[in-house]
């Protein structure tokens, strides 16, 4: 059911694509912080981090709504928003990351690869780097 735009994200600098390395790593501590509490990992995000996007997406997630329905809602949310170029691909991130989550464990180095392969060509090589 995904559709991304990716003329969106091909429009993306090398160097807005590389900005979103901080926002990933992130995303990673939230999923160990989630991996620990639970639902409550995803408290002090929503506190003080995350968006409007991102809090209404946890909370289709929290919810308790089906992976496929959360999938649909948020894809049919990411691309009726008038989003272009980083922020678009900051928000596809996301919706990945939390339907990842929402589907069940998946490690670390894993999922690490895949939000950094949005990124493109040249990113995955953080991984050892880092």
């Amino acid at each position: 059911m995904r559709f991304i735009n990716w003329n969106k994200i091909e429009d993306c600098t090398f160097e807005e694509r590389k900005g979103l390395i901080p926002y990933i790593k992130r995303l990673l501590t939230i999923k160990n912080e989630f991996e620990l509490k639970g639902i409550n990992g995803f408290d002090e995000f929503i506190d003080t981090d995350a968006d409007l996007f991102e809090k209404e997406s946890l909370e289709l997630v929290m919810q308790g709504y089906m992976p496929e329905m959360c999938e649909k809602v948020l894809f049919h949310i990411l691309n009726a928003s008038n989003l272009e170029r980083v922020e678009y691909l900051k928000k596809t991130i996301f919706i990945d990351f939390l339907l990842t989550i929402q589907k069940g464990h998946l490690g670390d180095q894993e999922l690490k690869i895949i939000l950094l392969s949005y990124l493109g060509a040249g990113f995955l090589d953080i991984l050892e780097s880092r």
